[in-house]
């Protein structure tokens, strides 16, 4: 009897003992509340995470500008301003100018062409003409840029034009010529262009001189 009492007393310790334990547990977690809602919420996040675009990037890289065309036949036409001398000139003259190049393209750096310059001064007594056609060179030093220099020789003329009393003389007299410039071409398209240009053109005769610098705009196509 007195064992069986013992024994009762040993099973009632150990029950209580496994009691308070799960109440300890219940009451003293061993994650915190706080590491728990941490947990918590990287789970909800993983579970409803949506891929998210990739942002754009403030640089950009500039596209690289497309090259002037420059190949086969090509043709200038234009207008501009002359200021022109001669030998027996007192002063330079003011007048208009013309253009004309038609030719061929050998590379993006080098067009060939045929080339008439010509300027003309009128006033009220007397009007002056200066022309070249030569054979020309425009050299584009950097094939993807758009300015040239202008070369030439060739033939030119000196035509003077005044009135008297009696009747209109015209005196006219042909000779070499030589040509430089250069100018800067503006492209609107891929084979059309807006042409800046200054050229000086030199006529020289057997028994004159004459030159005009030439400032003008001309259309250009390849």
């Amino acid at each position: 009897m007195r064992h069986a009492r013992y024994l009762f007393f040993a099973l009632c310790c150990v029950v209580g003992l496994f009691g308070s334990q799960q109440v300890l547990a219940q009451e003293y977690p061993t994650t915190p509340p706080e590491k728990a809602d941490e947990d918590a919420d990287e789970e909800a996040d993983e579970d409803t995470a949506v891929e998210q675009p990739p942002r754009a990037t403030s640089q950009y890289q500039s596209a690289p500008l497309p090259q002037p065309l420059r190949t086969g036949f090509w043709a200038s036409i234009g207008l501009g301003y002359g200021s022109l001398s001669c030998q027996d000139c007192d002063e330079r003259l003011h007048g208009t100018s013309l253009t004309l190049s038609l030719g061929g393209s050998i590379s993006s750096h080098l067009l060939l062409a045929g080339t008439t310059n010509a300027a003309v001064h009128v006033d009220d007594t007397a009007s002056l003409s200066v022309g070249s056609t030569a054979f020309s060179a425009r050299i584009y030093p950097d094939a993807s840029d758009h300015y040239f220099i202008n070369v030439g020789v060739g033939v030119g003329l000196i035509s003077l034009e005044f009135e008297t009393d009696i009747a209109t003389i015209i005196a006219e007299e042909e000779g070499g010529s030589a040509l430089l410039g250069g100018g800067y071409d503006f492209m609107v398209g891929d084979s059309w262009a807006v042409t800046a240009l200054a050229n000086w053109i030199f006529v020289v005769t057997e028994n004159s001189d004459a030159n005009f610098l030439q400032i003008g705009a001309a259309v250009t196509w390849h």
